[in-house]
């Protein structure tokens, strides 16, 4: 999510790349040391090889190891890493060796950020290939098992399908990973959005370039798939569903526009809400849990970014749309609520107006999470005042609503720089979290550029906690989740020495 920012920054971050610095046992000091032009010639050459032969080569070149991660992840042995790749890439799993052994080793470094335990204390950790990869939503379960979805440019889970692959990980409550994907096409592919229903299914959202490639591992028992995959020869919004086991069960992919891709997802178990963009259009659909489609709202604008359901089936979306003013002559930047049933109906649509109407500050919604009780909380940023005075140059916010009374109460908090809250999770016990980014001291001193920020507050609005934590580089938070012990995952990009997927726990 909140993808309009990341390219300009990711410009900026790779002309300090020269200059930063590694972080000892991390992928960033692993792509330091490794050099993908191996990696890449040896998958050149193990894309012509048999099923037979690339499981022949495996055991071979595992027999030589006197440990499974011996020279596997430091640049010694780029060959055997390749083979590991390109076996996940064809879904092979080869009895002889150390495969299964090798293969948990390989997700510890490539898929998990908290290597060898999660919640650690730690700062944020990254993970991913060896190439540019971004980490965009987090979800934990009831069960506290972790899902982190994103995007690489490499070779992070198995050989890349194209020029940018969507990713899943799946991690347990302790953080040991469970299993991962790397899925897509030729073309720019990312995922999102992930949700997972109370039966453990997973679904993800995202863009495909074009007609997505099969899963290589088949089915015994396949369920129907009720939505035919179209092609496209520019990008589609995609939405796939996953068994708790890893399994595709079925995959929508629709659009065929430029500008077509899915944003976030949402599930109560009993409806599945996703939102998107297409073109020149925002776009609400509802889906059955296996796949059927209930329905479709398309409305004008660009900024849809949330989705929270209610218990009742309703659905919550919130977002922002601009236009110019033409007795001031300003763009407005304006932010929304919208309440739909179950079938993708519009109920109501609240505008939250502007921080000052005659000069026109801007308010950006850009997310939403419900309580216990189905309330729903909203979080962003503005440059102007919203709820208190203007701390900086942009403040963020975070605000309850009522389909009944409009704004309930609103907090507006920030530093004397940038603040920007970006994605909003409750606790069981209904505290509400709020993660963003911070180029100010807003909880601490400010390490370079972005760093992250999470506030707690009450139901009530009262702030509880407030914690900052950076690197040298740019971490551009892209989302938050709370387990059942109130302890947070944050997730998103830290743009230095090019891009790192990150993950870090948060008080």
């Amino acid at each position: 999510m909140k993808k309009w920012i990341y390219l300009a920054v990711v410009m900026i971050a790779l002309l300090l790349s020269a200059c930063g610095p590694s972080y000892p046992g991390e992928i960033s000091e692993i792509k330091a040391n490794s050099s993908a032009d191996d990696v890449d010639s040896y998958l050149a050459k193990l894309s012509l090889y048999s099923d037979k032969e690339l499981e022949s080569l495996f055991e071979g070149l595992s027999a030589k190891l006197e440990k499974a991660d011996d020279g596997l992840f430091d640049g010694q042995n780029a060959e055997l890493y390749a083979t590991v790749l390109e076996l996940n890439h064809r879904g092979l799993s080869p009895k002889t060796g150390n495969f299964t052994e090798i293969l948990d080793i390989f997700y510890l470094y490539a898929c998990n950020p908290w290597r060898p335990a999660i919640y650690t204390a730690s700062p944020l950790r990254t993970f991913g290939s060896l190439q540019s990869d971004a980490a965009n939503d987090v979800y934990i379960d009831r069960q506290d098992h972790i899902y982190i979805v994103g995007m690489t440019e490499g070779n992070m889970i198995s050989r890349t399908f194209g020029g940018r692959d969507a990713f899943i990980c799946t991690f347990d409550a302790r953080g040991k990973a469970l299993w991962a994907k790397q899925f897509g096409t030729a073309d720019a592919d990312e995922a999102n959005g992930v949700t997972v229903a109370d039966n453990g299914t997973i679904y993800v959202v995202g863009r495909m370039g074009q007609k997505a490639e099969p899963q290589p591992e088949p089915d015994p028992d396949p369920d129907p798939v009720p939505l035919a995959t179209q092609a496209s020869s520019t990008s589609n919004a995609f939405i796939r569903a996953y068994s708790a086991s890893g399994r595709e069960l079925w995959t929508d992919q629709f659009g065929n526009q430029p500008g077509s891709w899915g944003i976030d997802v949402a599930t109560n178990s009993n409806v599945v809400f996703m939102v998107g963009r297409r073109s020149s259009q925002n776009f609400v659909r509802s889906y059955s849990p296996g796949g059927w489609l209930n329905g479709e709202d398309l409305f004008a604008g660009i900024g849809v970014e949330d989705v929270a359901v209610t218990s009742e089936n309703y659905a919550y979306v919130v977002g922002w749309n601009q236009k110019r003013n033409s007795p001031q002559g300003f763009v407005e930047t304006r932010s929304y609520i919208r309440t739909y049933k179950s079938n993708a109906g519009l109920l109501k649509d609240f505008d939250f107006g502007l921080a000052n109407p005659k000069t026109g500050e801007a308010v950006k919604a850009t997310g939403v999470a419900l309580d216990s009780a189905d309330r729903p909380y909203v979080v962003g940023y503005t440059n102007g005042t919203f709820g208190a005075r203007l701390f900086g140059r942009t403040d963020a916010f975070v605000l309850r609503y009522s389909d009944s009374a409009g704004i309930v109460w609103k907090q507006q908090f920030g530093s004397t720089e940038d603040d920007q809250a970006v994605a909003v999770d409750l606790s069981p016990n209904n505290k509400i979290y709020v993660a963003g980014r911070t180029t100010g001291n807003l909880a601490g001193q400010n390490l370079a550029y972005f760093d992250v920020f999470l506030h707690s507050f009450s139901t009530s609005g009262s702030t509880l906690s407030a914690t900052q934590i950076g690197t040298v580089g740019y971490d551009y938070t892209q989302s938050v989740a709370v387990n059942s012990a109130n302890e947070s995952v944050v997730v998103g990009s830290l743009l230095n020495n090019g891009s790192n997927a990150f993950a870090g726990r948060l008080p």
